[in-house]
């Protein structure tokens, strides 16, 4: 379980800071309105996340129990997995570029995650990106 909860934590991680500079670079700032689009999309990337993770999980067990240690070719299946995610979001979500680069370093960032064996960083990567994530929403909710 803290293997999903390490993977889950980095790429949610990378995901709330590449979308915060996504909205950034377009707006000029931070565009907290009345209509929430900023905490919405927020919410998206904190569910699908978790979601995408149970796929990064099953692709490491499955790497795992094959013994794989080509952390390259690891890497690019992950990015590939993170591809075909992305894929699939493109036709839920209305964002569609970012999209692909969210869910394709996230993937990436899941699996890098999983490569180390120290366990506070494991706590800390596990607990990290979700902490990282509600505090980018709060900050941006009480300071706007």
């Amino acid at each position: 379980m803290l293997t999903y909860f390490r993977g889950a934590g980095c790429s949610l991680f990378v995901a709330s800071i590449l979308l915060y500079f996504y909205v950034v670079s377009r707006e000029g700032v931070v565009p907290v309105d009345d209509s929430g689009t900023y905490y919405i999309l927020q919410g998206y990337i904190i569910v699908l996340n978790f979601v995408g993770a149970l796929f990064g999980l099953a692709l490491y067990l499955n790497l795992s129990r094959k013994k794989s240690h080509n952390v390259l070719l690891n890497i690019v299946l992950f990015a590939l997995l993170g591809l075909a995610y992305s894929i699939v979001l493109s036709f839920l979500l209305p964002f569609k570029m970012i999209t692909f680069v969210i869910t394709i370093c996230g993937s990436i960032f899941f699996y890098l995650a999983q490569l180390s064996t120290k366990r506070t960083a494991s706590y800390t990567t596990a607990i990290g990106g979700l902490v990282v994530s509600i505090s980018i929403f709060l900050l941006l909710y009480f300071v706007y």
